[in-house]
């Protein structure tokens, strides 16, 4: 339900930790996909031609210095993406899913950040968690101990208030929260610089859903990635705006991952943050689309 992949298989501490777990890594081969479109049924030629274009330009854009200030969204039209339902689909899968953010706020300078690692991509199977298992052994590990504040002004180490009102004090505290908790101060942080807290202010976090379905056999084909055109179901949004066209766009297929006939279905941006609150309604706006694409 959590944490799925390890990447960059030749460089990746985690892989000998996952081996050491006795976990099985399972790669994955995201070539192995096939294209469907809500509104025919059937397979879509044009997804995949326009999933293809955009990566050439993903890869011109990864290898030019744009302007910050320019979104990927102005970049990718800039240089010769259409604004279509294919395209916006492509974008949706390729872009936001893997930031989190609309292209027309995420930087064109954020895919050229970072260096290229080999080895490729892998599921993780047996359970992600006996990971951190493998280091909390022999540790003192405290939960349901929320914290309320994390004082680094004093001379004598880190003190650290629990809501309890119990006060720990250690040499050094990792804080490990989403940024969008630190930002609302929970937990409050006592002798940070202002340049610090300018920059956990500045940070934009984005956002993923995803949707497990469980079956009682694989109906589907044999192929790892399910690209999924949206606007084809009774009752979605516009499949130009940030509605239920653009959810649940692309799934994996994780019946050798999990041992059961599964498919993951992934969401992002602002398709994500307008999901509906409940379960039960993610689960049924997901079956539409693989209603309607394999129809």
């Amino acid at each position: 339900m959590g944490a799925a992949w390890v990447h960059a298989l030749k460089t990746n501490p985690l892989v000998p930790l996952a081996q050491q777990a006795q976990l099985k890594l399972i790669p994955s081969d995201y070539d192995n996909e096939s294209f469907r479109d809500t509104k025919t049924g059937r397979p879509s030629p044009s997804a995949e031609r326009s999933s293809n274009q955009l990566f050439r330009l993903l890869s011109q854009l990864e290898n030019s210095w744009p302007n910050p200030s320019t979104s990927v969204a102005s970049w990718l039209r800039q240089h010769g993406l259409p604004v279509n339902r294919f395209s916006t689909w492509a974008v949706e899968t390729g872009v936001v899913q893997e930031y989190g953010l609309d292209a027309s706020r995420l930087s064109a300078r954020a895919p050229t950040e970072g260096g290229d690692f080999l080895g490729g991509d892998a599921f993780v199977s047996g359970g992600y968690q006996r990971i951190p298992e493998l280091f909390a052994a022999g540790l003192d590990v405290r939960l349901n101990s929320p914290v309320a504040n994390v004082d680094a002004s004093q001379s004598n180490g880190v003190h650290v208030t629990l809501e309890s009102g119990a006060v720990l004090t250690a040499d050094a505290v990792v804080v490990a929260v989403p940024v969008s908790l630190l930002q609302a101060r929970s937990p409050s942080i006592t002798g940070l610089s202002k340049a610090t807290e300018a920059a956990i202010g500045g940070i934009a976090t984005g956002d993923l859903e995803k949707v497990i379905l469980r079956y009682d056999k694989q109906w589907w084909g044999p192929e790892r990635v399910f690209g999924i055109v949206g606007g084809g179901v009774p009752g979605q949004s516009s499949n130009l705006a940030p509605g239920s066209a653009l959810r649940w766009t692309e799934f994996y297929n994780l019946t050798d991952v999990v041992g059961a006939p599964a498919l993951v279905g992934f969401s992002g941006g602002s398709a994500a943050r307008q999901r509906p609150k409940s379960d039960s309604a993610c689960v049924a706006e997901a079956m539409g689309m693989l209603q309607a694409a394999f129809r």
